[in-house]
């Protein structure tokens, strides 16, 4: 998670919050929404996302900058792998 003008020389952030974040966006899910007579299209929602952007870093701290916002490479596959199961089982679920 990015704040800006976290640090006096870059953005600063807390990494702990990405795996938490990016499973939310993983398992998005239809809420009803109020629909107009003249557009169906608006009876649900999406909340979720078929896409992440994730910073990424053999060695966040040796990176040029964000180094507080990147996630160590070595945990990128786990997670990658533990959101995949989540969207597929919330989409499944959901019909998608």
């Amino acid at each position: 998670v990015q704040r800006t003008g976290g640090d006096s020389t870059s953005s600063g952030g807390d990494r702990e919050f990405i795996p938490t974040i990016a499973r939310m966006a993983a398992a998005g899910r239809y809420l009803p929404c109020p629909s107009s007579p003249t557009n169906q299209l608006t009876k649900n929602l999406l909340v979720g996302v078929d896409g992440l952007f994730i910073e990424t870093h053999p060695e966040p701290a040796r990176g040029l900058s964000d180094a507080t916002t990147m996630l160590p490479l070595h945990e990128l596959q786990p997670l990658l792998e533990e959101l995949m199961d989540i969207a597929l089982a919330s989409k499944a679920k959901q019909g998608r």
